[in-house]
């Protein structure tokens, strides 16, 4: 028969052990380590005239950006928990809120990316910026992919299978 698991609560955090001790002093650890998130603090970013923010919960770091409809009717749900690190929450966050306000009528992408990342703070290394950037940069050139691809009558599958490929893929020649 299998061991049955021990819980304990500290401090109003839960932990799980083999043994009562053992429950506690996991208790105890992701107590600290929530403390320490704490102490961090929350952050927030402006990106391209949207909100970001990032805070500690007790299991991590939780995301969320305001958009302008979450500012009309109130709205705090929508947020993006499980990141690890308060540098992972940070670009994860400033990546969403430039993918949410990008749109077709952006006259330079690179330009765009370039700027969304600018207001990361020192905490995100130089490399996990550019990293994002590039990621941000491909992405928005999938997006204008398969816009010219919907356009030249490219049913919303053929678009998804060919957009950013590069291949030279066209409904036209497909056709024919």
């Amino acid at each position: 028969m299998a061991d049955k698991v021990k819980r304990a609560e500290v401090c109003g955090m839960e932990g799980q052990g083999a043994t009562l001790t053992d429950a506690k002093d996991d208790a105890r650890r992701k107590l600290a380590a929530f403390v320490a998130r704490a102490k961090e603090g929350p952050a927030a970013f402006h990106v391209h005239g949207t909100l970001a923010m990032i805070w500690p919960d007790e299991f991590g770091w939780v995301s969320k950006v305001f958009f302008a409809e979450d500012a009309r009717n109130g709205s705090i749900f929508g947020t993006t928990s499980g990141y690890t690190t308060r540098e992972e929450a940070a670009a994860g966050v400033i990546f969403g809120a430039a993918q949410g306000v990008w749109s077709h009528a952006v006259p330079d992408d690179d330009l765009f990316c370039v700027h969304a990342f600018a207001v990361a703070p020192y905490w995100v290394s130089a490399s996990e910026r550019h990293r994002r950037t590039r990621e941000l940069y491909l992405w928005t050139q999938w997006q204008r992919d398969y816009k010219r691809l919907r356009d030249l009558g490219a049913t919303d599958g053929e678009a998804h299978e060919h957009a950013g490929r590069g291949d030279g893929w066209e409904p036209a020649k497909a056709a024919a």
